[in-house]
């Protein structure tokens, strides 16, 4: 399973107003795409264009075998799916990953830069400047022109994600990149197209990854400050930041039910949300909202339901492929 850094409640950085303690929790995200309990899938050839400005030398065939091998291997690496490629030639996959290039453009460039010329000897007062016959060395002016050069590529790839058994497209996406390398002294040294399309392809590689298969992401929630300076609070604040999260609900929760202090009950729910506890945590945070009307906690009971959905799907998905 992929591991998605994203710290996904940012809700309370915005909302909060005090600021205590940040607690990190993961959470298992099913996939973007509901795949019908696909187990396996066939990477086709991607199509390179006959039209493309720069195909003469292979430049888009060598991306496009690229973008199959990147794929193949990390979806192979994930163990998640039986992978195929096109070397299987047409394997009776559940899913089909077809994709074809639709632009392929690269454009060199020069220009001339005005830069000092390391060669130039500056006369001395009264002196005249004698040249040496037969050298090709400038050494009387003091600046020169020189040629930089620089590459760019525009690429645009459709893609999508065919079901195995009735042919019917799942989904269709498209990705669109525009590089352009730095300024090289020789043209030689310009990178090749796929040089300068590899990170973004690699990023695009982890995009189909998220769409296909359950992934971990890791989210946080800061705790509210607490103002009364409650000693109970102070050590419920000290056991979170430390990692021990049941131990500070109990203390959290404890208070909350002897005095219904609000930093206490928000907490306490907040804890429970980290521990994935979902249920738990909207109804203790919908006993809070009742007894505060705070919108901080209205607002977090709507984030809660969005997890609830999100790992309601998850099983979803588990369920499919059992």
């Amino acid at each position: 399973m992929k591991l998605r850094k994203f710290f996904g409640v940012v809700l309370s950085a915005v909302l909060l107003t005090g600021c205590a303690t940040t607690v990190s929790y993961k959470v298992d995200r099913p996939a973007d795409l509901d795949l019908n309990g696909a187990r396996s899938i066939a990477i086709e050839s991607v199509i390179v264009p006959s039209y493309s400005r720069y195909s003469s030398n292979g430049d888009d065939t060598r991306v496009a075998q690229f973008i199959e091998d990147s794929l193949s291997r990390r979806i192979s690496q994930g163990g998640y799916y039986t992978v195929y490629t096109a070397r299987d030639r047409r394997a009776n996959a559940d899913v089909y990953f077809d994709a074809e290039i639709i632009v392929f453009e690269v454009n060199d460039s020069s220009r001339q830069v005005r830069v000092e010329n390391p060669n130039y000897v500056p006369l001395k007062p009264g002196e005249k400047r004698v040249e040496k016959r037969g050298s090709n060395i400038n050494t009387t002016e003091k600046y020169i022109y020189e040629t930089r050069y620089s590459r760019k590529i525009h690429f645009v790839m459709r893609y999508s994600f065919i079901n195995g058994i009735n042919d019917k497209t799942i989904a269709t996406k498209q990705c669109e990149f525009t590089k352009t390398s730095s300024e090289k002294d020789n043209k030689s040294d310009l990178p090749t197209p796929l040089d300068l399309l590899r990170y973004d392809i690699n990023g695009f590689v982890d995009d189909v990854l998220y769409a296909i298969q359950p992934y971990q992401e890791t989210c946080s929630v800061t705790l509210l400050e607490d103002e009364t300076k409650n000693d109970d609070l102070k050590q419920a604040d000290k056991l979170a930041d430390k990692g021990q999260l049941v131990e500070s609900y109990r203390i959290y929760k404890r208070v909350y039910d002897e005095t219904g202090y609000f930093v206490a009950g928000y907490n306490a729910a907040l804890l429970q949300l980290a521990l994935g506890n979902l249920s738990q945590a909207k109804s203790e945070m919908t006993a809070v909202y009742n007894a505060s009307g705070d919108k901080r906690a209205r607002d977090y009971i709507d984030h809660i339901d969005q997890e609830i959905q999100s790992a309601q799907r998850l099983q979803k998905q588990d369920a499919a492929r059992r």
